[in-house]
């Protein structure tokens, strides 16, 4: 309560220091928000594109697909569950097989090879030799052995998608996918193998264009 006495000029003043005192944090966000605009419409944001993740398949998680739905999309797009292994993954481990590239695939397990004579794998629990479910370039083969040296990556497709392809079991299939012939001539040694595997030949794939025409070619030798 303020008393009566008080001169008129001191209840100015306090009146006049209560407003600017209520008032000035509401000032302060002004100036504060303010400030944050003219910051942010200064800052200058580059990108800088980098040459080696220009093809969404290669690195170690590649972001694009062709065997969920027969045709390239990015996997963040499709509903099913796809596990790939890239080109720069089957170099680093020196796979020499499917067994060996599908080793750090989840729910996939080597199965009855007939003496090792070729490909058998379940998936999620099904699955067993000769059941159609190992494919390369999306297409079934006669081939008892599907990884060779012209394996570009190894796509897996888990789950009943897989009846795409036609009548397969529920647990999925396997896509082997062979590399393609480049647009600029270039020679690529994989990388030597370990003491331990150093009777593996090592191989050699060079990509190159047919001059005056559309069409390429690559070598390939092991």
């Amino acid at each position: 309560m303020i008393p009566l006495n008080v001169p008129y000029s001191a209840l100015k003043g306090r009146a006049l220091f209560s407003l600017i005192f209520f008032t000035s944090p509401g000032l302060l966000a002004a100036v504060n928000s303010a400030d944050k605009t003219n910051k942010t419409a200064d800052e200058t944001i580059t990108v800088v594109a980098d040459g080696t993740r220009q093809r969404a398949t290669q690195g170690y998680q590649p972001v694009n697909t062709s065997t969920a739905t027969l045709t390239t999309m990015p996997m963040l797009d499709i509903p099913q569950v796809v596990n790939t292994v890239s080109e720069q993954v089957l170099e680093d481990q020196h796979a020499t097989n499917l067994d060996e590239a599908l080793y750090n695939v989840a729910n996939v397990v080597q199965t009855n090879t007939l003496g090792g004579t070729q490909d058998a794998f379940t998936r999620r629990g099904f699955g067993a030799n000769r059941d159609g479910s190992i494919m390369t370039n999306g297409l079934r083969t006669v081939l008892p052995r599907s990884f060779t040296a012209a394996t570009e990556r190894v796509e897996v497709l888990k789950g009943p998608a897989s009846t795409l392809y036609g009548i397969l079991d529920p647990g999925g299939l396997i896509n082997v996918v062979t590399k393609t012939s480049g647009s600029a001539a270039s020679a690529a040694p994989s990388p030597p193998p370990p003491p331990a595997l150093a009777a593996v030949p090592a191989s050699l794939t060079s990509p190159a264009p047919i001059d005056g025409t559309q069409l390429a070619y690559r070598v390939i030798g092991e």
